[in-house]
């Protein structure tokens, strides 16, 4: 597409701002992307103003925690520090997204909220993304890249101008998810057999064992167990927190990890529910890594091989598929997991494991 296109259609100060914005974008990688086929990149504004002309469902960006607290403090007013990756990302997502038209979805940052904090503070954080999502561009832009801290009070009161009349009403973000309660079983699971001292393949088996015989194929999950307890390419930070002589920040960050599945499948299901083009961003490697597999964008095959060395990944994949097969034709598993009896069962199951995970002595 030739300059004199976006000379029409560049929302930014010039064409060198936009065709920074697009590297730095690019650089990072913090999309993914379903049900949206680009001609030549996800990072090019053009095909998303293209999109936006013809007729069509709009787009939707689910972002997730780190990325939405940054939108939130930009809405509100506050600061950010350029020098700090994530927060300079944030501000490039943003003028990207605000140029191209794309719909900021924060449901899941706030159900967060609602587990962690005061109801109250959903309101006001509803609030401020939406004020977020009305700033220019080039404010964001202009952050990103060093040239203001903030948006200007003149931004601001415009975009409070144009949220007044917007419903804000918090009341259904105050239901707690139950498929967080699914995620969070089976990673507490995953750092309890990462303390033990078991080889990754063992600990890995029996991950497959455990859900297939004791509790439920969670598939996005155990791929993430697959992630984590990879032998591949050192420890992560999950692993290395688990490993921590500190019980509670042993409990905190299994939770913590659980809220980064619960937005993965989250957003897999609002790809279908939007029944148009959603993207989802993060600044996590990783978590990137698990929403392009849960979406077909990436395959397990791909996925043992990056986490796993080449004499047991193939052996992984294997019983892995195995198990995912097993699981998926047990015909009574869907009626089973919406029982009273069973929700009992992963209760009491969740409070061993708990247990487990806050006394075993990592060797």
């Amino acid at each position: 597409m030739s300059s004199t296109f976006y000379s029409v259609s560049n929302p930014f100060r010039d064409l060198e701002q936009l065709e920074t914005i697009e590297r730095f974008l690019k650089e990072n990688d913090p999309f993914v992307h379903a049900a949206f086929s680009l001609d030549t990149s996800k990072y090019q504004l053009r095909d998303y103003l293209q999109y936006s002309h013809n007729p069509g469902p709009p787009i939707y960006a689910v972002l997730d925690r780190n990325i939405i607290s940054r939108v939130v403090k930009v809405g509100s007013g506050g600061s950010l520090d350029v020098e700090n990756n994530t927060d300079r990302l944030t501000m490039a997502v943003m003028a990207f997204l605000c140029a191209a038209n794309i719909e900021v979805e924060p449901n899941i940052a706030l159900y967060e909220v609602t587990a962690t904090q005061e109801n109250n503070n959903v309101r006001s954080e509803l609030a401020a993304v939406r004020i977020a999502n009305e700033l220019h561009p080039t404010t964001y832009a202009e952050i990103a890249f060093g040239e203001s801290k903030h948006a200007s009070r003149f931004e601001l009161r415009k975009a409070r101008k144009k949220i007044k009349y917007m419903s804000l009403n918090s009341a259904k973000f105050e239901r707690f998810l139950p498929h967080w309660e699914m995620h969070h079983l089976a990673l507490t699971k995953i750092a309890v057999l990462a303390r033990q001292n078991k080889n990754p393949e063992e600990c890995l088996r029996e991950l497959f064992r455990w859900s297939l015989e004791d509790a439920f194929f969670d598939g996005i999950a155990v791929s993430l167990g697959v992630v984590l307890l990879g032998s591949k390419g050192g420890r992560s930070l999950v692993m290395r927190a688990v490993r921590s002589s500190d019980p509670d920040k042993r409990i905190a960050v299994v939770a913590n990890a659980t809220w980064d599945l619960t937005y993965a499948s989250y957003w897999v299901k609002r790809t279908k529910q939007f029944n148009g083009p959603c993207l989802f961003v993060t600044a996590d490697k990783r978590l990137r890594a698990l929403c392009r597999l849960a979406i077909g964008n990436h395959s397990h095959q791909e996925l043992f091989r990056d986490y796993w060395p080449a004499p047991h990944a193939k052996e992984l994949l294997r019983a892995y598929n195995d198990v995912e097969a097993i699981a998926r034709d047990m015909p009574r598993r869907r009626d089973y997991y919406s029982t009273d009896a069973w929700k009992q069962k992963m209760h009491e199951m969740q409070r061993e494991l708990t247990k487990q995970l806050r006394d075993i002595v990592s060797d």
